[in-house]
């Protein structure tokens, strides 16, 4: 917060209030100033953006003509692997240049010591895959840099994206899934986060937004819409994905997603009341035959651990309940400390609501997931993708390990995958190829072209890639008439659990 002299008249002048001195978030007129000051920040920019563009309108201006992001290593934090990934997608498919910016050092405290050309390139890829630019940032000038060794790295990437820039520039997403992230771009968010990992491993295309950017236009040609504890929903936001519903898309929920005190704002989740935020050590959930049926690969590993809290509510009559829990024991040994009790609080429940339906995770699955990478969380999840949402599988057989991501120019449609495999607890080495990648990616095609050194061949509409070393990219040509299937693949398999 400035208390300059500039910045405190002027606040008089516009208020006619005394600047604070300090920063209090209960103090009304600290708002007040912090508002000012925004506005301050904004002419400002308006101002050094008219000086520049008279230099030459050519000249690119951050937050005007491109969204400036950046995937970095700092010591003492965990890497993000899929930190170019998602802050591209949430800036490049919305329609902006995105320049998501690999930075080079290992933080500012040894910003003279680059990071492992395997992370430096990985970030590369994830950038163009998701329609964002190549972008470095090193402190200083790269010929006088001295630690250089991720700069072949680069150059490689730098180099595909000169070469193919007519396929690389212009693309727009294909994904018809839409993640709504409760943090901003490179904040850490658990939620997020397990809910990227669980659907990159499982090759679902899909978009992401802040929850403050859920409107109608991010919303429009979305099947399904997954809402990572996204709590802040406007009522505005949930009367549009309420909608959604209503008019047939999928809605699944984790956590305090839309949920308001002891209430949910989302109609279509069928939450009538929150009874309870409990706290949960050793509570776990365990299937029915009625569960099994449905929830496929869940019965593969039929006991399943929701984490350190869980949501006890009171659900609509239209509310199908999956996953009973049973809770906490007595703490001991296994002698006396067994479970004894099965209550009927769901740990999945799904609400037919209109043409669509509406599923709900009353424990926070994602992060779960993501801080301890249970098989049993991700099949969970997963049954819930492609049992219950009935989601197409893309590459069932493909690696976890490699990222897939669909995009899309005029009459083509472009596979981009990414392999991360090479990505070792929290160090980054070149991958591991990965050989005979099958992929039924939807639609029907005429041609297929690997751009990366890649063989690809197109068979009865699968795609066979023999080789995948760091990146491929291909370019599947349509065939002349109008491609429908993807676009519609919710029509005739979304309503059948």
């Amino acid at each position: 917060m400035c208390t300059c002299d500039r910045c405190k008249a002027g606040f008089k002048a516009a208020t006619g209030m005394d600047a604070p001195v300090k920063l209090d978030m209960k103090n009304p007129v600290a708002m007040r100033y912090m508002g000012f000051q925004a506005g301050c920040g904004k002419k400002l920019r308006a101002k050094m953006t008219a000086a520049i563009k008279a230099i030459s309108p050519e000249n690119a201006v951050d937050k005007v003509d491109y969204l400036r992001s950046e995937s970095h290593t700092d010591i003492d934090v965990p890497i993000w692997v899929y930190s170019a990934s998602s802050n591209a997608r949430q800036t490049a498919f919305s329609g902006q240049v995105c320049d998501n910016a690999s930075v080079d050092y290992m933080g500012f405290r040894y910003r003279e010591s680059s990071v492992s050309p395997g992370v430096s390139a990985l970030r590369q890829w994830q950038n163009i895959a998701n329609a964002g630019s190549t972008s470095l940032y090193v402190i200083g000038r790269l010929d006088n840099h001295r630690d250089k060794s991720t700069f072949e790295a680069h150059k490689k990437v730098f180099r595909f994206h000169a070469e193919h820039e007519d396929i690389v520039v212009g693309r727009t997403s294909a994904a018809e899934v839409l993640l709504v992230c409760k943090g901003q771009v490179s904040r850490s968010d658990p939620e997020s986060y397990g809910w990227i990992r669980a659907l990159t491993a499982s090759h679902v295309p899909f978009d992401e937004v802040k929850a403050s950017g859920v409107t109608e236009s991010a919303l429009e040609g979305k099947k399904l819409v997954i809402l990572a504890a996204a709590k802040d929903l406007q009522l505005v936001q949930c009367a549009l994905l309420d909608a959604l519903a209503q008019k047939g898309g999928l809605l699944v929920s984790s956590g305090d997603s839309g949920v308001r005190g002891d209430a949910t704002s989302l109609k279509c989740l069928g939450v009538e009341k929150v009874l309870e935020r409990k706290k949960t050590v050793s509570t776990v959930f365990t299937l029915t035959a009625k569960d099994a049926a449905v929830l496929k690969r869940s019965a593969l590993s039929p006991v399943i651990a929701p984490g350190p809290e869980i949501r006890l509510c009171e659900y609509a009559p239209t509310v199908k309940q999956y996953l009973h829990t049973e809770p906490e024991p007595f703490y001991g040994p296994p002698e006396i400390a067994y479970h004894t009790v099965e209550t009927d609080n769901p740990g999945l429940t799904v609400n037919g609501f209109g043409s669509g339906k509406a599923v709900y995770f009353p424990w926070f699955c994602g992060s779960f997931y993501h801080s301890e990478g249970y098989t049993n969380t991700l099949n969970v999840m997963r049954d819930v993708l492609f049992e219950i949402c009935r989601l197409p599988q893309i590459a069932s057989g493909l690696h976890p390990s490699v990222e897939l991501v669909l995009s899309k120019q005029e009459n083509k449609t472009i596979v981009s995958l990414i392999n991360a495999s090479g990505y070792f607890g929290n160090s980054f080495f070149d991958p591991i190829p990965m050989t005979g990648s099958e992929l039924h990616i939807p639609g029907s095609f005429q041609k297929a072209e690997a751009l990366n050194g890649g063989l690809t061949v197109l068979e009865n509409g699968v795609l066979r890639l023999n080789e995948l070393n760091n990146f491929e990219m291909i370019v599947l040509e349509e065939n002349q008439h109008e491609n429908r299937f993807y676009r519609s693949w919710y029509h005739g398999q979304a309503h059948g659990s």
